[in-house]
């Protein structure tokens, strides 16, 4: 009967445990927040989850049916593109951003995926058709 059920588990080391709470902490700084919230912490074990996927070249997509998702490589080049055309505004308007990022070769599609994923983890909000940094 163990041998039919296969977990899946992650060795944790007081190294794994370092990087969690540094991913946390720059989560929380990205926010501007002073304090590390829950959130946070899903967020870096999340980013760590990616990580060890990219050692065994696994590209991660959508999630199962529990409507996490996890980042795609497309979602981390989107953002970064998005923080470049944001250039330190707090609030930036989508129209700017599908110009510039078409420009890019950024489809429609992956900035919708890009922007879902980072609203659910609270690094924006989209309001209308504005982005708001938390």
């Amino acid at each position: 009967m163990r041998g039919q059920a296969q977990r899946q588990t992650n060795v944790v080391t007081a190294r794994t445990l370092l990087s969690l709470i540094r991913i946390s902490q720059a989560n929380a700084r990205l926010r501007l927040s002073d304090r590390v919230t829950d959130v946070d912490v899903r967020e870096a074990a999340r980013l760590l989850d990616c990580s060890k996927a990219s050692l065994n070249d696994k590209v991660p997509g959508a999630g199962g049916g529990g409507g996490s998702r996890m980042l795609s490589a497309t979602d981390a080049g989107v953002f970064t593109m998005i923080k470049e055309v944001a250039a330190g505004r707090t609030i930036v308007p989508l129209s700017d951003l599908r110009l510039a990022l078409a420009v890019k070769g950024v489809t429609e599609a992956q900035l919708q995926q890009c922007v879902t994923t980072y609203s659910t983890v609270g690094v924006w909000v989209q309001e209308g058709n504005n982005l708001e940094f938390s």
